[in-house]
């Protein structure tokens, strides 16, 4: 609801003193029709002439009634007169508001109706500040293809020629450092699959590489480098197991020969065959003096030993057989013996 306006402060005065004045002459014609009502009962003719201080009464209840009621009318006029005062000085506001924002469309009108090449030229700056900054972005992922392509808009949209050229050499070496970035690490990763002679790793690696950097030497040259490190590695091999057979270290010359059978091709292990041979027996030999020690002596513990190597070592030998009759007969008289 609005504020009261100064201006009707008197009328509400004026309400209230009418509505007080009708207050106290209805009180005071009620105070009259009781006094008037009382002298008329002590002269016994209350019935016969007691509708006078009765309408009397009835007069002053209609005008306190009507005093009260007049009062709330003046206060809902008095309120609806604030609240249209209050509505026009809103509606005075929202007129100098569209009169403030008329002036802007004004102005925006008069903007809009600029040429067509004054407008190109209010947003060249920008665009071409936009387009650095996505060419910007584009070196920082690294997406170069997408780079160039925005330079080249650089270039033939805007006419900067010069800063293209500037904006291609820069891509030229970033690319340049990521590209050798890359390689480096990829060729880390060659190494230390060498180092661990993980051949199937470092010759896949080299194909990724080969494949992303075809013009690189360093790249093209893996193959060479990998098979020439192959090769090493089997002479080194070779070497030292024909150095652990001339000196009988028949655990070494096995152990090499296992890791030698993914090196040697089927002629070169058809070459080592018959000193293989030559080996395998001499370590069944050298298991089998060991159980018959054993067994001769009666270690059992040790005949066992010897013969579980000869069984997993040799499973299809005629020795291995035998030793395994011989450690069962063995177990069975040992069963057989009392105790103690």
């Amino acid at each position: 609801m609005g504020e009261v306006p100064k201006r009707l402060v008197n009328v509400r005065q004026i309400a209230n003193g009418a509505m007080a004045a009708g207050l106290v002459l209805g009180l005071a014609m009620l105070a009259l029709a009781g006094w008037q009502a009382y002298a008329i009962w002590r002269q016994g003719d209350l019935v016969i002439a007691g509708h006078v201080p009765a309408l009397i009464g009835l007069a002053g209840v209609l005008i306190i009634i009507a005093s009260v009621v007049g009062r709330a009318l003046a206060g809902v006029l008095i309120k609806i007169e604030g609240n249209l005062f209050h509505s026009h000085d809103v509606l005075l506001d929202l007129q100098d508001l569209m009169r403030a924002e008329q002036l802007k469309l004004t102005e925006i009108a008069e903007n809009v109706q600029l040429s067509d090449a004054t407008k190109s030229i209010a947003r060249r700056e920008k665009e071409r500040k936009a387009l650095h900054e996505a060419i910007q972005d584009e070196i920082i992922r690294g997406n170069w293809d997408a780079a160039y392509y925005l330079v080249d808009e650089l270039d033939k949209r805007f006419g900067y020629h010069g800063e293209a050229t500037r904006l291609r050499e820069e891509i030229d070496a970033w690319r340049g450092r990521a590209k050798e970035q890359r390689l480096a690490q990829a060729l880390k990763q060659v190494e230390a699959a060498l180092g661990k002679y993980d051949w199937q790793r470092a010759r896949l690696i080299a194909a990724q590489i080969v494949q992303v950097f075809p013009d690189d030497e360093r790249a093209t040259g893996l193959d060479g480098r990998i098979r020439d490190a192959f090769e090493r590695r089997k002479r080194d091999l070779l070497t030292q197991w024909q150095d652990s057979v001339r000196n009988h270290d028949m655990e070494k010359s096995l152990a090499l020969l296992k890791e030698l059978d993914h090196y040697l091709t089927p002629q070169e292990a058809t070459q080592l065959r018959e000193p293989v041979r030559a080996l395998f027996r001499e370590r069944l030999q050298s298991l089998g003096a060991q159980f018959a020690e054993a067994y001769r002596q009666h270690q059992w513990d040790r005949a066992e030993v010897a013969a579980e190597r000869i069984q997993a070592e040799f499973p299809t030998s005629k020795m291995a057989a035998e030793v395994r009759t011989l450690i069962r007969e063995a177990r069975e008289r040992a069963q057989a013996q009392p105790a103690g």
